[in-house]
């Protein structure tokens, strides 16, 4: 008797702290105000609520920020069933281990001093969509002229395998080997990279590497890439693929420090797809875009391996959803090297996130790769999609 209702107690504070985290209030700061601009002439007034390089890009860079009203995105039903059925069953040891679905962590204590590497657990199971659809994602490179250098388009499909909540089968698919999830990418446009595509397997297991393999058309075969090649520059651009969506690491190759939480401005809701880009000077900047007041935590990650060509990165993920809206990166000496920014677009018929854009900005070099996506939450594939011979085929 006594433990259930110590059970039922807990899962009421479960479903407690998703509610209040899904409870984001209008923008409340006396130095903004909702429908305010905010450019190189007034930028002291949200000093407090922007990471440093956006600041320099209200400063020096055209950046115009227009503040929205924060509205309340609550996560579907059914992932919050899955957070309150599963409490509890996740556990931290060298791995994340017992996870089945729902939110591993929904209850973090700042003072906790594994409260870093929670968050990114939580990073890595957030709700997105499980059978997610990029139809069309274009890289452009931008230069500090303000010209267009070049753009190449790809189309993207990812397929979780485990944490699956609304899309049967639940929570997870047939896993004899362990898979996080698949996903992949086929170059298309312009004709010298069409059918270049890369296919990523992630595991479970902290022991298992990715396996990643590339076809490439002018060699008419599939090479493996190493785990390294993961922090190369992807087809040229300013991105590497570790950088996607602001971090796609394997978590348990970094340390996760947590530093604070704290409100910031983002852009949780671009109310259209794709995002656009451009600016007065440089074309990098987010156009049109309402930013919303939105709570977030803030991580500093730092790779375990001495090779790695980041010094550490900071980044700021939202503490209702858990995924990222900033990564800011640092080189080898330690300087601030890179901005990752990324825009969100809310499916209210679907009740998830998807990817509008994403932007990274060389601050060293003046250059940037932004890309404007349309996304699709629910693509009409199954794992049969993401194998070396399904690579090889639609390459050719």
């Amino acid at each position: 008797m006594e433990k259930g209702i110590k059970e039922g107690l807990y899962a009421f504070t479960i479903v407690l702290i998703l509610v209040v985290l899904s409870f984001n209030v209008s923008l409340v700061f006396a130095q903004v105000k909702t429908g305010e601009l905010i450019d190189a002439n007034n930028w002291q007034k949200a000093a407090d609520l922007l990471p440093p390089p956006v600041i320099e890009m209200l400063k020096t860079h055209g950046l115009v920020i227009k503040v929205g009203e924060s509205k309340d995105y609550p996560f579907p039903s059914e992932f919050v069933e899955a957070t309150k059925k599963y409490a509890g069953t996740a556990k931290l040891e060298d791995n994340l281990l017992g996870y089945q679905a729902g939110l591993p962590f929904p209850e973090i204590n700042p003072k906790d001093p594994n409260a870093g590497i929670k968050i990114a657990w939580n990073y890595q199971y957030h709700c997105e969509p499980e059978q997610r659809y990029f139809p069309k994602a274009t890289f452009v490179w931008n230069n500090k002229n303000g010209a267009i250098e070049r753009t190449a388009t790809l189309a993207d499909r990812k397929l979780l395998y485990v944490g699956r909540t609304m899309t049967p089968p639940i929570p997870e698919l047939p896993n004899p080997d362990g898979i996080i999830y698949k996903e992949l990418l086929q170059l298309y446009d312009p004709k010298d990279v069409a059918g270049i595509g890369f296919l990523q397997i992630r595991y479970k297991s902290e022991k298992k590497d990715d396996d990643t393999w590339a076809y490439v058309p002018a060699l008419r075969r599939v090479r493996r890439m190493s785990a390294a090649q993961r922090t190369d520059a992807y087809i040229g651009t300013d991105i590497a693929i570790e950088d996607f969506y602001g971090f796609s690491g394997k978590i348990t190759e970094f340390d996760w420090k947590f530093i604070t939480r704290k409100k910031v401005l983002a852009i949780r809701d671009t109310e259209r797809q794709p995002a656009t880009f451009g600016g007065p000077k440089y074309k990098w900047c987010p156009l049109d875009m309402p930013w919303q007041a939105r709570e977030v935590n803030i991580v500093e990650v730092i790779s375990k391996l001495k090779s790695h060509p980041y010094s550490k990165r900071i980044i700021y993920l939202d503490a209702q959803w858990a995924d990222c809206f900033y990564s800011e990166i640092y080189d080898k000496k330690g300087e601030f090297w890179k901005l990752w920014i990324q825009p969100w677009y809310w499916w209210p018929q679907h009740r998830l996130f998807t990817y509008p854009a994403s932007d990274m900005i060389d601050f060293q070099a003046l250059h940037a790769t932004t890309v404007p996506t349309i996304c699709e939450p629910k693509g009409t594939y199954g794992p049969d999609m993401f194998t070396i011979d399904a690579l090889e085929k639609v390459g050719r």
